[in-house]
């Protein structure tokens, strides 16, 4: 985050993934990024675990999360707030479902 500590970070991330698996797509390649594009596929993105291991070195938490967003928030803010801080186990709620119709049973 390169010095700045947001008080609130929203991301997105890719549901299709489940809520076990702590995994992200390939960066686009260095100099190609205008060739690269979404293939109208299942395959974009982080999985929520992804995202809150990332956020968790950063000294964030997860606070909140529908079905495209997570919401955090620094944990010594939550703490200092007296908010009641969720398990990791809860995210991403609702329960994970296929985002795409041609992503129904897609395995890995």
């Amino acid at each position: 985050l390169a010095g700045y500590k947001p008080r609130v970070l929203i991301t997105e991330y890719n549901i299709n993934f489940g809520s076990e698996w702590a995994v992200s797509t390939i960066a686009k390649p260095v100099g190609k990024e205008e060739k690269v594009f979404w293939q109208n596929d299942c395959y974009f993105g982080a999985s929520a675990l992804a995202m809150i291991y990332l956020t968790q070195a950063f000294g964030y938490i997860p606070v909140f999360s529908n079905h495209v967003n997570l919401i955090f928030v620094p944990l010594d803010q939550a703490l200092a707030l007296n908010m009641q801080i969720p398990s990791v186990d809860n995210f991403p709620k609702p329960y994970p479902t296929a985002l795409h119709k041609n992503c129904t049973g897609k395995t890995w």
